[in-house]
């Protein structure tokens, strides 16, 4: 049977309705119209009448705040700002941002989808030690299992040293290991130092290869981007990640993970950005989403607008497999090409609905949600008919013959700009194993 925990203070009925609730998206962090620190959790549940209903039949969708701490629920212990947030299994890791004063935010908080709190020691794992570097308008994402990746972003604090410098923290990653609490520096850097840009988590069917993929975003200096585009950039990085394990020996010695870095030729592959397909459109602060039907969606942004653009994945992690191999074995400069055809972003068909800033679009099984920023209202890329099951296929490659529909009663409560969200809540995700190899209680039958 697969070894689950349930989470402390939760009953076995009650994790087990939790784990198989509606699809949910979680609101975390950000600050409205006046500047004003959201503390409180928003939750968006969406409908129950399918798994392309966006809410068209049975339950109806629906948005509520958590209730704060100090009446036994859940709230943000400060304001963070330009934070960012990952899941893995059934916590939500939120990590960075800045405070109301422009003050540093390293600790990194922990909160259970299944019992709605947030845990000092999530799933009985140790409580991760504070971020290495501090940052804001920089991206989390969560892989293999146990590993969260804190990429590019601004400096957060008091800068003394290099290492402090903006220049420095937008070109690197921090990886924490959550099965031990511990943190490792990315011993590779991006090509192009980047703030408030796009990442997404990237996995082979077949060959189980996975890959990060970050996009676009804010350069810098003038220098890197042209004038005309204001310093956006249109670039795409992907780094295989096989090699994590090996940052931390101990563990992964001891746990058999050393197995995950991955060879080719003879030779162990390095940790390395390689180049990826170029946007279209440059933008910032906009939202990479996906995988879902086998492609990403580069979604809206400053400098797109109310443009979405789409990549199919299915050769993405072979050519940067492929190239990181070939950047390994060579010994001169300039970087060599990649060796396999890129796949190229194509613009999508059906644009957002409206303009916003500091949108949010998340992937939710077959759905795109797009919700937060200067509006709030929540959007849900849907069927462009009624029959959900006559457009199931349609819906789940999120082809031209879908469109935007709005959630009506999912609006939230407030403006959330510099917000993150996380969804959680699919049926195929009610029960995950620990990350790491790591004990747990049995599940009853």
């Amino acid at each position: 049977p697969l070894q689950v925990r349930r989470p402390v203070g939760v009953s076995w009925t009650q994790a087990l309705h939790r784990a198989w609730e509606r699809p949910s998206l979680l609101v975390v962090g950000g600050e409205d119209a006046t500047d004003l620190p959201q503390l409180h959790l928003s939750l968006v549940t969406l409908g129950s009448g399918g798994s392309s209903s966006c809410g068209s039949s049975g339950r109806p969708p629906a948005h509520k705040r958590l209730p704060p701490t100090d009446a036994g629920g859940c709230s943000l212990p400060s304001g963070r700002y330009r934070l960012a947030a990952a899941r893995l299994g059934p916590v939500v890791y939120v990590a960075g941002g800045s405070g109301p004063e422009g003050d540093p935010c390293p600790e990194v908080l922990c909160f259970n989808t299944l019992s709605h709190r947030w845990e000092e020691e999530p799933g009985s794992r140790p409580r991760p030690g504070p971020m290495a570097t501090p940052r804001y308008g920089h991206e989390v994402v969560g892989v293999l299992g146990r590993y969260l990746i804190c990429i590019g972003g601004r400096a957060a604090g008091i800068r003394e040293s290099e290492q402090g410098s903006d220049a420095f923290v937008a070109a690197s990653a921090d990886v924490l290991d959550v099965a031990t609490g511990r943190w490792a520096k990315l011993p590779c850097r991006l090509e192009q130092p980047r703030i408030y840009f796009g990442a997404a988590v990237v996995t082979c069917p077949l060959t189980k290869v996975t890959v990060v993929v970050v996009c676009g975003g804010s350069a810098l200096a003038l220098s890197q981007a042209t004038t005309a585009s204001e310093g956006r950039l249109a670039s795409t990085e992907m780094l295989d990640v096989a090699g994590l394990p090996a940052l931390f020996p101990e563990e992964a010695a001891a746990l058999g993970d050393l197995s995950c870095s991955r060879t080719e030729g003879g030779r162990r592959l390095p940790l390395r950005w390689c180049p990826g397909p170029a946007l279209q459109r440059p933008r910032s602060d906009f939202s990479l989403a996906g995988p879902v039907g086998g492609r990403l969606y580069a979604v809206g942004g400053s400098g797109a607008r109310q443009c979405v653009e789409v990549l199919e994945i299915r050769d993405l992690a072979r050519a940067c497999t492929a190239y990181t191999a070939a950047e390994g074995a060579a010994t001169a400069s300039p970087r060599p090409s990649p060796p396999h055809p890129m796949p190229r972003w194509e613009v999508h068909p059906v644009e957002l609905p409206e303009s916003r800033s500091g949108a949010i679009t998340v992937s939710l099984g077959p759905r795109l949600l797009f919700a937060a920023g200067s509006q709030r209202r929540v959007y849900c890329f849907g069927p462009s008919s009624a029959d959900d099951g006559a457009c199931a296929d349609e819906v789940g490659s999120l082809g031209p013959g879908g469109r935007w529909v709005p959630l009506p009663g999912a609006d939230l409560d407030a403006l959330r700009l510099g917000a993150k969200a996380v969804a959680f809540g699919d049926a195929s995700e009610a029960a995950e194993p620990e990350p790491g190899g790591a004990k747990a209680a049995e599940a009853p039958r």
